[in-house]
C-alpha cells in the first residue's frame, strides 16, 4: 500500500498539469482550428463568390481540381488577355491602313488618265496645264520623288503621286491668281523637296510663269477661314474633286465666304476684280471664264434659296415634289463620278454664305452626301481654322502674312484637317527671292542651298 501511495503521489501532479494544459490550451486551439476549417469549407461552397470562381478557374487552367486559386496563373491569364486585345487592335489598324493604301492606289490609277489634271469640261485649262507639264520634265519629278520617298520612308509611292498631282493643281492656281493659300502640309512637303533642286526649280518658274515662284515664311500666325473658303471655291470651279482630294487638303466647304468678300465680289467691276485677284500674265480666256463662273454661281444662289424655302414651307404638294427632285438629284449627282460634284457643292456654299452666314456650318453639312455628313458629325474640329501650310502670290508682290499655325486652336490630329491657316508665303519676282542659286545642282542628292524656313516639313503619311 505504501508503494502504491507513493506512486500515485508521484504521478498525480503530472496528471493535474496535463488536465490543466488540455482544457486551457490544447482544447481551445483544436476548437479554433476546427472552426476556421469549417469557415473555409463554407466559403468555398458559396456558388457565386469571387474567391470560389477564381479558384475554379485556376484549377481548370492547371488541369487539376483544387479549390484554391493560383495568383501567378491568374496574373498570366490577365496578361494574355491584354496581349490578345492589343493584337486585335493592331490587326484592325493594319487592315484599315491596307484599305486606305488600296483606295489611294485606285485613286492614283484613275486620276492618271485624266486630261488637264482633271479640269472640269467647261474650264479652259488646256493651254495652262500643257505649259506647266512642259516646264516640269520627268527627270526633275523623278529626282524629287526619289528624295522625298527617301526622306519620308513611311510614305508610299502612290501617296507621293497623289500629292504631286495636287501640287500641280496648286501651281495652276498660282499661275492664275495673285494669292493662293496653301492648306496642306503634306502637299507643301513635296514643294519643299522641289525647291532643293534650285536650278531645276528656277528653270520651272521661268518656263511656266516667266519668273521664279519663291517660298518664304510668314511672320504671324492667324487663322484664315475666309481664305480657306476662297480656296475651296476657286479649286472646285476649276478641278474635279476625287476620292483623295480631301485626304490631302482637308474637308472642303466647311467655312463660309466672309461678308466683306461677298460684298466685294458682287459690287466691284470686272476690271477691279482682275487687278485685285488675277495675275497680269494669266490666260485671258481663263480669267474671263472664271469671272463669268463666279457671277453665275451668285445668280444661282437665289434660286437655290427659293428651292430651300419651298421645301421648308407649308405647301405639301410643292414639298413632295421638291423632295422627289432632291432624291433624283442626290442619286445622280452626289458621286465622285460626276465631274461637277464639287462645283455643285460650291453653289450651296455660296448660297449659305450669302443667306445663312451665322448658321453656315449646320446648313452646309445638311447639303453634303450622307457619308460625308456622318464623317462631319464625328469630327471635333470641323469649323476651326487649324492647318499648316504656305501661300503663293504672283505678280512680283510678296504676301507675308494673313495666316498662321493655329497655336491657340483646339485642334489635334486629323480632326482639324479641314482648316485654314498657313505659316509661310511664296511670291514670284526677283524683288522677294527666298532661295539662292549657290552651288545648286539637279543631281538626286539635291546639293543646293535653301533657306531653312523654306524647306522641310509636311511629309507624314
Amino acid at each position: 500500500m505504501d508503494n502504491n501511495s507513493n506512486f500515485l503521489g508521484a504521478i498525480l501532479p503530472f496528471v493535474l498539469m496535463f488536465l490543466v494544459l488540455y482544457f486551457f490550451v490544447i482544447r481551445p486551439l483544436l476548437k479554433n482550428a476546427r472552426h476556421k476549417h469549417k469557415q473555409r469549407r463554407d466559403w468555398n461552397r458559396m456558388p457565386n463568390h469571387n474567391y470560389n470562381r477564381s479558384a475554379q478557374q485556376g484549377a481548370v487552367r492547371r488541369g487539376g481540381s483544387s479549390g484554391h486559386s493560383n495568383p501567378g496563373a491568374n496574373a498570366a491569364h490577365g496578361i494574355r488577355r491584354i496581349s490578345d486585345n492589343n493584337q486585335r487592335g493592331r490587326n484592325e489598324v493594319i487592315r484599315d491602313e491596307a484599305q486606305r493604301q488600296e483606295m489611294i492606289a485606285e485613286t492614283v490609277e484613275e486620276i492618271s488618265g485624266w486630261a488637264n489634271l482633271g479640269a472640269l469640261p467647261s474650264a479652259p485649262l488646256a493651254a495652262t496645264t500643257a505649259a506647266m507639264e512642259r516646264a516640269l520634265p520627268s527627270e526633275y519629278i523623278e529626282h524629287v520623288k526619289h528624295r522625298y520617298l527617301k526622306e519620308y520612308s513611311n510614305v508610299s509611292e502612290a501617296r507621293f503621286e497623289l500629292r504631286m498631282f495636287e501640287l500641280k493643281r496648286y501651281f495652276i492656281l498660282c499661275s492664275v491668281f495673285k494669292s493662293v493659300p496653301m492648306f496642306s502640309d503634306a502637299v507643301d512637303g513635296v514643294w519643299h523637296e522641289m525647291i532643293m533642286y534650285t536650278r531645276d526649280y528656277e528653270r520651272f518658274g521661268r518656263d511656266f510663269l516667266g519668273e521664279t515662284l519663291h517660298h518664304a515664311p510668314a511672320r504671324d500666325s492667324i487663322p484664315d477661314p475666309d481664305g480657306r473658303a476662297w480656296f475651296d471655291l476657286i479649286y472646285s470651279l476649276l478641278f474635279r474633286i476625287h476620292k483623295g482630294t480631301q485626304s490631302e487638303w482637308g474637308r472642303f466647304f466647311r467655312h463660309p465666304l466672309s461678308r466683306n468678300r461677298i460684298k466685294e465680289l458682287l459690287s466691284i467691276s470686272d476690271e477691279e476684280l482682275r487687278r485685285k485677284y488675277f495675275r497680269k500674265e494669266a490666260d485671258e480666256q481663263l480669267v474671263n471664264w472664271l469671272l463669268e463662273s463666279l457671277k453665275k454661281q451668285f445668280r444661282e444662289a437665289s434660286s437655290l434659296k427659293e428651292r430651300a424655302s419651298r421645301r421648308k414651307g407649308g405647301d405639301r404638294h410643292a414639298a413632295d415634289a421638291q423632295e422627289l427632285e432632291m432624291e433624283n438629284w442626290e442619286s445622280n449627282h452626289y458621286s465622285y463620278e460626276n465631274p461637277n460634284y464639287g462645283a455643285m457643292l460650291a453653289g450651296f456654299m455660296i448660297m449659305h454664305s450669302v443667306y445663312n452666314q451665322d448658321t453656315y456650318l449646320q446648313e452646309m453639312v445638311n447639303e453634303l452626301p450622307p457619308e460625308e455628313r456622318e464623317d462631319s458629325s464625328r469630327s471635333s474640329c470641323i469649323a476651326s481654322g487649324c492647318s499648316g501650310g504656305t501661300e503663293c502670290s504672283g505678280g512680283g508682290q510678296n504676301v507675308d502674312g494673313g495666316s498662321g499655325s493655329c497655336s491657340g486652336s483646339s485642334c489635334s490630329g486629323e480632326s482639324c484637317s479641314g482648316s485654314s491657316c498657313s505659316s509661310s508665303s511664296c511670291s514670284s519676282g526677283d524683288s522677294s527671292s527666298s532661295s539662292n542659286d549657290s552651288g545648286g545642282s539637279s543631281d538626286s542628292s539635291g546639293g543646293s542651298s535653301c533657306s531653312s524656313s523654306s524647306c522641310g516639313g509636311g511629309g507624314g503619311d
